[in-house]
């Protein structure tokens, strides 16, 4: 696997010899020649010259290395420069799977290697898993080798780079990866992973300035890779929250929405009760025309409400399933329609009756992309809390500890206001919808911690867990958007949402 290669300070001296001994070689092949034309004296001649480059030759060389080593370097500080500015570069990525694809890509074009793959512990298997590789027919994705293998050990226990000709002992297992260097991956004292390097295609050794600054690289990949498995984490953690959230509204919705599909059943039993009897005892073949045309009509209309109320139990089941179904993949929606899917789902919840609905949604409003599911589930969260915010302060108005805001009608009634517009920027547009209340608001001190996770507002935990304005704030970020309040105790709510707007 090795390739023959001659160091650089022997083909210093061989430039060197070269350009002493060449001229010598020429002057005595030229003997005859300069004896015929010098005589006995003809020794003259080469041994001046002789002197001469004896002088000159060292100027020379030293001209010719000072010019090599410059080139040299100057490949070498850019060869490191670009290593150095991946590694940087290496933090901001967040995806893992991009990140390792990333490395082995900068290795294998910058180093210009045969091959360049990269193992990563999975401490649950106790193994190193082949996680990215790159122009490479010796392994392949997936491949493993136990924590306890050779060149783990070796790696551990020099805590530096493994160059494969000064590695006899784990020269064999480096071959079947066909690799010519392990750079070990370190964070602390723990090695998370390590990469593989091939030969170099132009044949030359790896370097000592070559292994400093793939181990520089190979550790700041560590603290990359330790970043990308915590985000991933993250976005695992933040997905059973969102869920845990969505199925947390799911149950308080349960006794609304089991009292629908009850009183659908009901008045199924009802029908087909009451058309029954009427048809049990009945001859056809007595009736008068008209009073069998009377039955069919009643019958024909019994059918009617029950296809109706089956229907309608069946949109109820609808929404369950799709309101509890996890989020698949962002489309372009319309407002109004996630407006008209929060106020559905949270007619479950509360008695929307009680108060007024407002929409000031204009028609030509553009397409949001998102998850509707998702956006929606924000939105009944708000709607719901803005409905709780009513009645607390509907009860406090009835008790006299508050009197009713100027902005309130007379008597007090709760109103819940949706206003959509578009906001135009200098590099992109928003989509803004407001969600206003006039419930019984929020203090100066619990707005500035409305947001933060597991706060609540609410008496009792099982009015309020705390996670749904955190949830609401997370979704609205996964959408490239934002939300704000706005409060003012004893008057009022309002919520900003900003989507930014797909043109």
């Amino acid at each position: 696997m090795s390739r023959m290669t001659l160091p650089r300070s022997s083909l210093y001296a061989l430039a060197y010899l070269a350009l002493i001994g060449l001229p010598q070689v020429g002057l005595f092949l030229l003997k005859p020649f300069l004896q015929q034309l010098f005589g006995a004296d003809w020794w003259y001649a080469p041994f001046f010259i002789m002197l001469a480059t004896a002088v000159v030759a060292p100027l020379l060389y030293t001209i010719l290395q000072r010019r090599a080593q410059e080139r040299f370097l100057q490949e070498q500080q850019k060869y490191r420069q670009t290593l150095m500015q991946a590694a940087q570069g290496m933090t901001l990525v967040r995806d893992l799977k991009k990140l390792l694809n990333l490395i082995v890509h900068v290795l294998t074009r910058t180093v210009k290697t045969d091959n360049a793959s990269v193992w990563l512990l999975d401490k649950k298997m106790s193994r190193f898993v082949l996680q990215a590789l790159r122009a490479h027919d010796g392994v392949k994705l997936g491949d493993t080798i136990p924590v306890d293998h050779p060149i783990v050990k070796r790696v551990l226990e020099e805590r530096h780079s493994l160059v494969r000709e000064k590695q006899p002992g784990v020269a064999q297992e480096m071959d079947r990866m066909e690799a010519a260097v392990i750079i070990p991956s370190l964070a602390e004292d723990r090695m998370i992973g390590f990469l593989a390097l091939g030969q170099k295609t132009s044949g030359k050794p790896y370097s000592a300035e070559d292994l400093e600054v793939f181990e520089i690289l190979a550790n700041q990949a560590a603290l990359a890779i330790e970043n990308a498995q915590f985000y991933e984490e993250l976005k695992h953690t933040q997905a059973d929250i969102f869920q845990t959230a969505k199925m947390a509204s799911l149950g308080h919705m349960a006794g609304g929405m089991s009292h629908q599909i009850n009183n659908r059943f009901h008045v199924l039993t009802i029908l087909a009760g009451t058309l029954k009897a009427t048809l049990k005892d009945l001859d056809p073949a007595a009736l008068e025309a008209q009073r069998l045309q009377e039955l069919w009509m009643r019958t024909l209309e019994t059918l009617s409400k029950i296809e109706e109320n089956a229907l309608r139990g069946g949109d109820i089941v609808k929404t369950i399933l799709k309101f509890s179904r996890p989020s698949q993949e962002y489309r372009l929606t319309d407002t109004s329609q996630i407006i008209a899917t929060t106020l559905e789902v949270a007619s479950y919840r509360v008695n929307l009756s009680l108060i007024d609905v407002v929409q000031d949604v204009p028609s030509d409003l553009p397409q949001v992309k998102g998850d509707s599911n998702q956006l929606a589930d924000s939105l009944c969260n708000l709607v719901t809390n803005a409905f709780d915010a009513i009645q607390k302060k509907a009860e406090m108005i009835q008790e006299k500890q508050i009197a009713p805001s100027s902005k309130d009608p007379t008597p007090f009634r709760g109103r819940i206001r949706f206003r959509a517009s578009v906001e135009h920027g200098q590099q992109k547009s928003w989509v803004v919808l407001e969600v206003e209340d006039n419930g019984i608001g929020i203090t100066r001190e619990e707005l500035e911690n409305l947001f933060i996770p597991f706060f609540t507002t609410k008496a009792t935990t099982e009015k309020g867990t705390g996670l749904g304005l955190y949830v609401i704030q997370r979704i609205l970020q996964q959408h490239g958007g934002a939300i704000s309040a706005n409060s003012t105790y004893g008057v009022g709510t309002k919520f900003t949402l900003k989507l930014p707007a797909p043109f």
